[in-house]
Protein backbone atom coordinates (compact mmCIF):
# COMPACT_ATOMS: atom_id res chain seq x y z
CA UNK A 1 0.00 0.00 0.00
CA UNK A 2 2.71 2.66 0.72
CA UNK A 3 3.47 2.73 -3.19
CA UNK A 4 -0.59 3.12 -4.31
CA UNK A 5 -0.48 5.91 -6.38
CA UNK A 6 -4.22 6.61 -6.61
CA UNK A 7 -6.38 6.42 -3.78
CA UNK A 8 -9.99 6.54 -5.06
CA UNK A 9 -13.01 6.38 -2.58
CA UNK A 10 -15.68 8.84 -3.49
CA UNK A 11 -18.94 7.71 -3.70
CA UNK A 12 -18.78 5.16 -1.47
CA UNK A 13 -20.80 5.89 1.91
CA UNK A 14 -17.90 5.51 3.80
CA UNK A 15 -17.89 7.21 7.20
CA UNK A 16 -15.54 8.18 10.24
CA UNK A 17 -12.48 10.34 10.26
CA UNK A 18 -9.67 10.22 7.96
CA UNK A 19 -6.46 8.53 9.58
CA UNK A 20 -3.04 10.28 10.48
CA UNK A 21 -1.52 7.07 8.42
CA UNK A 22 -2.49 8.31 4.69
CA UNK A 23 0.76 10.70 5.60
CA UNK A 24 2.66 7.59 5.27
CA UNK A 25 1.50 7.08 1.83
CA UNK A 26 4.34 8.59 0.28
CA UNK A 27 3.79 7.93 -3.35
CA UNK A 28 0.35 9.15 -3.53
CA UNK A 29 -0.87 11.34 -6.22
CA UNK A 30 -4.84 11.21 -6.15
CA UNK A 31 -6.87 11.22 -2.32
CA UNK A 32 -10.02 10.77 -3.63
CA UNK A 33 -13.19 10.78 -0.83
CA UNK A 34 -15.43 12.87 -2.59
CA UNK A 35 -19.17 12.73 -1.57
CA UNK A 36 -19.52 9.89 0.88
CA UNK A 37 -21.29 12.54 3.09
CA UNK A 38 -20.10 11.21 5.99
CA UNK A 39 -16.27 11.53 6.10
CA UNK A 40 -15.66 13.75 9.10
CA UNK A 41 -13.16 15.51 11.49
CA UNK A 42 -10.22 17.49 11.03
CA UNK A 43 -7.76 17.78 7.61
CA UNK A 44 -5.31 15.23 9.25
CA UNK A 45 -2.00 17.23 9.36
CA UNK A 46 -0.04 14.50 7.64
CA UNK A 47 -1.19 15.12 4.77
CA UNK A 48 1.64 17.52 4.30
CA UNK A 49 3.97 14.80 4.19
CA UNK A 50 2.58 14.00 0.73
CA UNK A 51 4.86 15.86 -1.41
CA UNK A 52 3.52 14.44 -4.54
CA UNK A 53 0.07 14.84 -4.21
CA UNK A 54 -1.42 16.34 -7.16
CA UNK A 55 -5.44 15.91 -6.46
CA UNK A 56 -7.13 16.02 -3.31
CA UNK A 57 -11.09 15.36 -3.43
CA UNK A 58 -13.24 15.74 -0.05
CA UNK A 59 -15.92 17.48 -1.41
CA UNK A 60 -19.31 16.60 -0.16
CA UNK A 61 -18.44 15.89 3.17
CA UNK A 62 -18.07 16.92 7.08
CA UNK A 63 -14.74 18.22 7.26
CA UNK A 64 -14.60 20.74 10.02
CA UNK A 65 -11.87 23.19 11.80
CA UNK A 66 -9.41 25.24 10.03
CA UNK A 67 -7.19 23.81 7.09
CA UNK A 68 -3.59 23.26 8.36
CA UNK A 69 -0.73 25.35 7.83
CA UNK A 70 1.18 22.59 7.21
CA UNK A 71 -0.86 21.60 3.94
CA UNK A 72 0.37 24.54 2.43
CA UNK A 73 3.81 22.52 1.98
CA UNK A 74 1.78 20.17 -0.48
CA UNK A 75 3.51 21.87 -3.74
CA UNK A 76 2.76 19.72 -6.35
CA UNK A 77 -1.00 19.91 -5.68
CA UNK A 78 -2.74 20.87 -8.94
CA UNK A 79 -6.93 20.36 -7.88
CA UNK A 80 -8.03 21.15 -4.15
CA UNK A 81 -11.66 20.22 -3.91
CA UNK A 82 -13.03 20.59 -0.02
CA UNK A 83 -16.22 22.28 -1.41
CA UNK A 84 -19.46 21.51 0.66
CA UNK A 85 -18.05 20.76 4.19
CA UNK A 86 -18.31 22.94 7.54
CA UNK A 87 -14.45 24.13 7.31
CA UNK A 88 -14.19 27.66 9.22
CA UNK A 89 -11.19 30.08 9.19
CA UNK A 90 -9.63 32.72 7.20
CA UNK A 91 -8.56 32.31 3.64
CA UNK A 92 -4.60 31.83 4.24
CA UNK A 93 -1.90 33.72 2.29
CA UNK A 94 -0.09 30.32 2.04
CA UNK A 95 -2.40 29.22 -0.73
CA UNK A 96 0.12 31.64 -2.52
CA UNK A 97 3.14 28.93 -2.24
CA UNK A 98 0.88 25.84 -3.88
CA UNK A 99 2.44 27.25 -7.21
CA UNK A 100 0.88 24.16 -9.55
CA UNK A 101 -2.56 24.80 -7.93
CA UNK A 102 -4.72 25.64 -10.87
CA UNK A 103 -8.53 24.48 -9.45
CA UNK A 104 -9.32 25.22 -6.05
CA UNK A 105 -13.17 24.65 -4.73
CA UNK A 106 -14.04 26.34 -1.62
CA UNK A 107 -17.71 27.12 -2.03
CA UNK A 108 -20.00 26.33 0.75
CA UNK A 109 -17.93 26.13 3.72
CA UNK A 110 -17.81 28.60 6.77
CA UNK A 111 -14.54 30.33 5.86
CA UNK A 112 -14.38 33.75 6.45
CA UNK A 113 -12.40 37.03 6.05
CA UNK A 114 -11.42 38.26 2.26
CA UNK A 115 -8.67 36.84 0.17
CA UNK A 116 -5.06 37.72 0.86
CA UNK A 117 -3.29 39.98 -1.44
CA UNK A 118 -0.88 37.50 -2.10
CA UNK A 119 -3.16 35.40 -4.08
CA UNK A 120 -3.16 37.87 -7.06
CA UNK A 121 0.44 38.09 -7.77
CA UNK A 122 1.30 34.05 -7.14
CA UNK A 123 -1.84 32.02 -8.26
CA UNK A 124 -1.14 32.97 -11.73
CA UNK A 125 -2.22 29.26 -12.89
CA UNK A 126 -5.21 29.42 -11.33
CA UNK A 127 -7.70 28.42 -13.48
CA UNK A 128 -10.97 27.93 -11.54
CA UNK A 129 -12.12 29.15 -8.37
CA UNK A 130 -15.01 28.69 -6.18
CA UNK A 131 -15.76 30.80 -2.89
CA UNK A 132 -19.55 31.02 -2.87
CA UNK A 133 -21.73 30.35 0.19
CA UNK A 134 -19.12 31.32 2.98
CA UNK A 135 -18.92 34.31 4.84
CA UNK A 136 -16.20 36.28 2.52
CA UNK A 137 -16.36 39.52 2.23
CA UNK A 138 -13.90 41.95 -0.43
CA UNK A 139 -13.43 38.89 -2.70
CA UNK A 140 -12.29 40.06 -6.23
CA UNK A 141 -9.41 42.15 -5.73
CA UNK A 142 -6.53 40.30 -5.64
CA UNK A 143 -7.70 37.74 -8.54
CA UNK A 144 -10.12 39.66 -10.45
CA UNK A 145 -9.37 38.69 -13.81
CA UNK A 146 -6.71 36.64 -12.99
CA UNK A 147 -9.33 33.33 -13.24
CA UNK A 148 -10.88 31.53 -15.86
CA UNK A 149 -13.76 31.26 -14.07
CA UNK A 150 -14.44 32.79 -10.35
CA UNK A 151 -17.96 31.60 -8.73
CA UNK A 152 -17.78 33.54 -5.38
CA UNK A 153 -20.48 36.01 -5.13
CA UNK A 154 -23.75 34.33 -3.87
CA UNK A 155 -23.77 33.80 -0.38
CA UNK A 156 -21.01 35.69 0.60
CA UNK A 157 -20.76 40.07 1.50
CA UNK A 158 -19.07 41.57 -1.55
CA UNK A 159 -18.02 44.66 -2.65
CA UNK A 160 -17.41 44.75 -6.30
CA UNK A 161 -19.02 43.43 -9.70
CA UNK A 162 -18.80 39.67 -9.82
CA UNK A 163 -16.15 38.85 -12.52
CA UNK A 164 -18.69 36.88 -14.50
CA UNK A 165 -22.68 37.34 -14.62
CA UNK A 166 -24.58 36.61 -11.58
CA UNK A 167 -25.22 33.04 -11.04
CA UNK A 168 -24.18 29.73 -9.67
CA UNK A 169 -22.17 27.14 -11.35
CA UNK A 170 -24.11 24.03 -10.37
CA UNK A 171 -21.89 20.95 -10.04
CA UNK A 172 -18.49 22.74 -10.07
CA UNK A 173 -17.55 20.04 -7.62
CA UNK A 174 -17.67 17.45 -10.42
CA UNK A 175 -15.90 19.10 -13.50
CA UNK A 176 -14.81 16.86 -16.12
CA UNK A 177 -11.12 16.12 -16.03
CA UNK A 178 -8.88 15.72 -19.13
CA UNK A 179 -4.96 15.75 -18.50
CA UNK A 180 -5.42 17.52 -15.55
CA UNK A 181 -7.04 20.76 -17.28
CA UNK A 182 -11.22 21.31 -17.99
CA UNK A 183 -12.13 19.59 -20.46
CA UNK A 184 -14.36 22.24 -21.36
CA UNK A 185 -15.28 25.92 -20.08
CA UNK A 186 -18.22 25.46 -18.43
CA UNK A 187 -20.75 28.26 -18.67
CA UNK A 188 -22.76 30.15 -16.01
CA UNK A 189 -26.24 28.46 -15.34
CA UNK A 190 -28.82 30.17 -13.11
CA UNK A 191 -29.81 28.26 -9.87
Amino acid sequence: MKKSKHFLAGENDLEGELPEEFGKLSQLVDLDFDANFKIRGHIPFSLSLLTKLETFDLDNNILVGEIPESFYDCSALERLDLDHNMLTGTLSSRFSEMSNLNLLFLDNNMLSGSIPSQWGNTLGGLKFLTLDSNMLFDLYGPVHGKCSETVARNGNNTCAPCTRREGRLKYAAYLPMTSRQPSKRLGPTAS
